[in-house]
């Protein structure tokens, strides 16, 4: 026997930075290592609420998103299937992800849909958008000429943070004709 142990052992390393390599190119998101724990979760689960980098971005399209109209027309919009819209600079390739609110996190609803419970428990859901993304400027643009265009981005996004988060689509048909739609 070995006087090494096997967490020291060479292939275990190797095993292990490939892991980490692996979870960390799965999310194009930067971990809150703010505590170890942070790095047991999964990667969407670091998008949390409240966290400062979301908060404070300073781009100008930020200032207007933030100052205008435009989160509060995405919110009403998407209506109840969002708590709020709100800006992250995160986000580096993707144009939206889903952040859970306080409370449950999306894993805990996954978990409980199993059970069948009386009224499904389901965790608040934070659309945050990259204002850099072309897609999130082109539904800024669509906003000031042509709303019912800019609602069809909107909804389209919300369901693509949704199948980034990991969570199903309510109706994948209406998805689909939607992003027809947008194609004509």
């Amino acid at each position: 026997m070995s006087s090494r142990s096997s967490a020291a052992h060479p292939r275990n390393e190797a095993r292990a930075s490939r892991l980490a390599a692996t979870l960390h190119s799965v999310s194009d998101v930067q971990p809150d290592r703010s505590s170890d724990a942070s790095r047991l979760r999964q990667p969407y689960t670091f998008f949390r609420a409240g966290h400062p980098e979301t908060e404070s971005v300073s781009t100008e399209f930020s200032w207007k998103f933030s100052s205008s109209s435009f989160g509060q027309f995405v919110k009403e919009t998407l209506g109840d299937k969002i708590k709020e819209a709100k800006v992250s600079h995160r986000l580096k390739t993707h144009p939206v992800c889903l952040t859970a609110g306080e409370g449950f996190s999306f894993e805990m609803e996954k978990y409980f849909k199993n059970f069948q419970m009386p009224e499904p428990i389901k965790a608040e859901r934070i659309l945050e958008l990259n204002v850099d993304h072309p897609a999130v400027k082109a539904m800024a643009a669509a906003l000031a000429t042509d709303r019912d265009k800019a609602a069809l981005y909107a909804k389209i996004l919300y369901d693509q943070a949704n199948l980034i988060a990991g969570l199903p689509l309510e109706d994948p048909s209406v998805y689909t004709d939607m992003v027809a739609q947008l194609m004509q």
